[in-house]
């Protein structure tokens, strides 16, 4: 072997060397392209119908929806009086894309009517957050009121002419909310105009702290003007 040929770069050695970096390269690239979407960082989306902070008989409807490695768990919890009360705890063992709850009134059973914190927590199946998934968290301040309204019927006209009028005269329970519902229904609204009219009311009469809590037909009318505003 001459001088020359000593110093002369192996050409092998350098294709070899190619051909690892090549391998090295595809190799991540593969990876970036089947791992990428298990360490998506898209969080669940939770709806919560109907959207109000009174929770009450009425069902209410949970609709979490996911788009990308699917869910994992669901979790809705009431708490109120220092008590954390489970109302939904599921757990996937498949990728979930979409998930409906209706929460009845019997899962209420035992709790104590006033202020609370409903929570929602969804969990999807991603790599992302150190593995443990993205959570969506939906929480917000409720009055829980479960107790039906009364009406106690005072004096009614027992006899009405077909296309005439009368006069009922009627007292219902002591809430200003369930007060304000019996007198639009009174006057011919449905259930819906009711509810939210008895809700227009109760925003009123809450703010009167140390008193019987009243609304006027200007009061009402104003806050009417706001909410529409």
């Amino acid at each position: 072997m001459t001088a020359l040929e000593i110093g002369r770069p192996r050409r092998g050695i350098g294709f070899n060397r190619n051909i690892i970096y090549v391998i090295l390269i595809a190799l991540f690239i593969a990876g970036i392209y089947f791992l990428a979407p298990k360490f998506e960082w898209h969080k669940p989306q939770i709806k919560v119908t109907p959207n109000t902070d009174f929770i009450g008989l009425a069902p209410i409807e949970i609709e979490i929806s996911e788009q990308g490695s699917g869910l994992k768990s669901v979790s809705a919890t009431l708490s109120a009086g220092g008590t954390e009360i489970p109302l939904v705890t599921e757990q996937y063992e498949q990728p979930v894309m979409q998930k409906k709850i209706i929460l009845v009134s019997s899962k209420l059973a035992g709790v104590k009517e006033g202020p609370a914190v409903f929570r929602i927590s969804a969990r999807d199946r991603s790599l992302w957050n150190f593995f443990r998934g993205n959570e969506a968290v939906v929480q917000k301040n409720v009055t829980i009121d479960i107790t039906p309204p009364t009406i106690e019927l005072i004096a009614d006209d027992p006899y009405i002419s077909f296309g005439g009028c009368g006069l009922i005269v009627y007292k219902p329970s002591p809430d200003a909310a369930t007060s304000g519902i019996v007198a639009a229904l009174l006057s011919g609204a449905n259930e819906f105009e009711s509810a939210a009219f008895g809700n227009l009311v109760a925003s009123i009469t809450i703010q009167q702290l140390g008193t019987t809590g009243t609304a006027t037909p200007q009061q009402v009318r104003e806050r009417w003007q706001e909410v529409a505003a």
